[in-house]
Formats: C-alpha cells, structure tokens, sequence
C-alpha cells in the first residue's frame, strides 16, 4: 500500500496528498457577497416585495389556472436579463457566477415568486 492510498488515509472519504501529484488545491472563495451580489440582492428584494407580497401569492392560489406571474417573469427575464444569467457572455449571456444564481434562487424563494426560474434558467 502506498501512503495516498485510500485504505491508509486517517478519516474515510479523506483527500489523498495532491502535493506528490505537483497539482495545486483550488483557490478557497470569498465567504462575503461582492458588490456585485449585493446590488443583484437589493435589486431583487426591491423587486419583489413590491410584485410578489405575501398577500399577492396567497391571493394567485385562487386562480389555478394561472399558476405564474407572466408580469413578474417578463420583469425578471427580460428586463433584468436573469434567464441568461450562467450562459457565458460569448454566447450572449450574462456569464454569471454559481453564487449569483444561487443568490436569485435564495430571494425568489424568500418571496416565494410564482415564476419558473428554476425550471427556465439553471
């Protein structure tokens, strides 16, 4: 048995030694939002709260028929571009981040939007 091998590591699951491979660990990344994740998030809240209140969803459970917001969605959509937001700029999209998709995942859930963001953009 060699030391990297995983029946010798001290905690199962453990990673094995990337030094003797010359490999580099990955850059650790910034626990706090950016300026950049900050502004998406007020822009959001704003946004929401004023479209989506916990008045306005319970009130939309009463039209089944109609399940989303098609006002709402076209905001987030084509105004603030959020469809696009992890496809690359060079194949003309916003060429977000993970965590900045997750940070609109995170608000429309705090506000429980009726969109299809989820299904639509990740």
């Amino acid at each position: 048995m060699t030391p990297t091998d995983p029946a010798r590591r001290a905690h199962p699951g453990a990673r094995a030694d990337r030094s003797a491979t010359g490999s580099a660990t990955p850059p650790i990344p910034p626990l706090l939002h950016t300026d950049v994740e900050d502004d998406l998030r007020t822009v959001l809240r704003a946004l929401l709260g004023e479209r989506s209140s916990w008045q306005q969803v319970l009130a939309r459970l009463d039209t089944p028929d109609q399940p989303y917001d098609d006002d709402l969605w076209k905001i987030l959509a084509q105004d603030l571009g959020l469809v696009g937001l992890l496809i690359p700029e060079s194949l003309g999209g916003a060429g977000a981040t993970a965590r900045e998709a997750a940070l609109v995942l995170e608000e429309l859930g705090r506000f429980l939007a009726p969109v299809p963001y989820l299904a639509s953009a990740v």
